[in-house]
Parts: structure tokens; sequence; C-alpha cells
């Protein structure tokens, strides 16, 4: 499975990051792939994420989420990122435009 990356998705979930406390510079740090930043709880979910996205989880990486998560959140991540890699598969298709002007990734 390729990569699937979406501005449009992205976008959409910049105000909500905001209104969840999620910084600007955290953001970029997610766009920049930086996740290194992060605590070790919310760096298991941006890495497996990632490689969920990508068809390429390792079992030392589900094994890193199920440490901070437990199993019916794991499931749920999981799910999460399904819907979000099959929405941004959709908008691409059907070259869904931004609605911002400026991209903040």
């Amino acid at each position: 499975m390729p990569d699937v990356v979406s501005r449009y998705e992205w976008e959409q979930h910049v105000d909500i990051g905001y209104g969840t406390g999620v910084t600007a510079a955290e953001m970029r740090a997610v766009g920049a792939d930086e996740i290194n930043r992060f605590n070790h709880r919310i760096r298991a979910v941006l890495e497996y994420v990632q490689a969920f996205a990508s068809g390429s989880v390792t079992d030392d990486q589900q094994a890193n989420l199920a440490e901070h998560f437990e199993h019916d959140a794991t499931m749920g991540i999981s799910m999460l990122a399904s819907h979000y890699i099959a929405t941004a598969m959709l908008l691409e298709g059907f070259d869904a435009s931004l609605e911002r002007s400026t991209f903040i990734g």
C-alpha cells in the first residue's frame, strides 16, 4: 500500500487540533515527521499510524502501542486510521480542493 498524504484532511483537522490544545509547532513537527519531540505515549500512536498508513506495521510497533493503550483503544486507533486513509484516497481520487488558502503542514 502506498503512503497516503491528504492535504485536505490535514487542513480539516487544524482547528480541531488547536481546540484540543495542540500547538502550531506540534502540528508542524508531525507534518515534518519530527515525532521524537513528543512523549512516549503520543510517539507510539504517531509511529503506529504512520506505519499503518503505509501497510508496514511491525510487531514492535504493535507492542509499543499496546504498552500505552488497552486493546479496545488500539483497535479504535486502527479503525480511525483506516477511515482516514480511505477518506484521503477518496478525496484524492475526486481531486477535492482545500478550503484554506494557506497550507499549515
